[in-house]
């Protein structure tokens, strides 16, 4: 195993078995052939035109689509023809600064291969000999994604209507009983991107990076049951970890990869495939 096997599991899809998704004639996802024909159950809604999913060109305004889907979302669910509703809202949108087209409920997002975004934060603590040592969670056993996986110290999906610090502030709080002034601490540091094909459908997603230096007297401690516990590992475990075996997280490896390389832990005279490793963390998404 290797860096790269990290990267290129969270890049691994195959279009040949999707249809663009589109809103006001303009592509914003990806609907696997199989989700497409479950959706003409709802002729009001969705269209299949010229080998595409549309939202009815009738529905034009962001909170009728977003009602109208939902209703759709909540009946297929329901006859388990998708995962359970989340309850948490997504926006679709392109970019994260563009127009909010609808929103829908984050289990949907991969259902409909939409852009998603969220927040990680690596926590970690400097030592007097100028190592770094960092928290990394344990999930729990009941979670829905990768229970029992290692994790990012902090991290979560982004919802519809909030900030990227307000809901890092959110998840710091939630996730590990971190003060509020200890996060403002967190300092924003870029985004990784990838593209993977799941059971649900596809993940364009964006992590949207914090780091935050921690004094050594605070320990994280969740407080919403998502983590069994959190653990200080010097870097070199983490890495270790993440070459040879697959216990973290399938997305965390990147989160972890871009903060080395950032902080000079790896670095192109001593990592192979350093260059693959860099592109790689910041791969494009796919374009209809």
């Amino acid at each position: 195993m290797s860096y790269l096997h990290h990267i290129r599991r969270c890049n691994t899809h195959d279009l040949s078995g999707f249809r663009p998704f589109l809103v006001d004639g303009a592509p914003v996802g990806w609907v696997r052939h199989g989700t497409a024909a479950k959706l003409t159950r709802f002729p009001a809604i969705f269209r299949l035109e010229n080998g595409a999913v549309c939202i009815h060109p009738d529905r034009t305004d962001p909170e009728d689509r977003s009602a109208a889907v939902g209703r759709a979302l909540a009946e297929l669910a329901d006859g388990g023809e998708m995962e359970p509703l989340r309850e948490e809202l997504y926006p679709v949108k392109t970019s994260w600064h563009g127009p909010e087209l609808f929103r829908l409920d984050r289990s949907a997002a991969p259902l409909f291969g939409l852009r998603a975004w969220g927040v990680h934060a690596t926590g970690y603590v400097r030592d007097a000999d100028g190592g770094y040592r960092m928290w990394i969670g344990r999930r729990a056993p009941d979670k829905r994604v990768s229970p029992d996986k290692l994790d990012s110290t902090i991290g979560g999906g982004q919802p519809a209507g909030l900030a990227f610090r307000d809901n890092l502030y959110k998840e710091a709080e939630e996730e590990n009983a971190m003060p509020r002034p200890l996060a403002q601490k967190a300092r924003s540091v870029g985004a990784v991107t990838y593209c993977m094909e799941n059971e649900a459908g596809l993940k364009p997603d964006t992590l949207v990076l914090f780091d935050i230096e921690l004094p050594e007297d605070f320990t994280p401690r969740s407080t919403d049951g998502e983590h069994t516990g959190f653990e200080l590992m010097p870097v070199d475990e983490v890495l270790r970890i993440i070459r040879e075996t697959e216990d973290f997280k399938f997305n965390v490896p990147l989160v972890v990869l871009d903060f080395c390389v950032r902080h000079g832990l790896l670095t192109p005279d001593d990592t192979p495939d350093y260059e693959s490793i860099v592109q790689g963390l910041r791969s494009p998404f796919p374009v209809p």
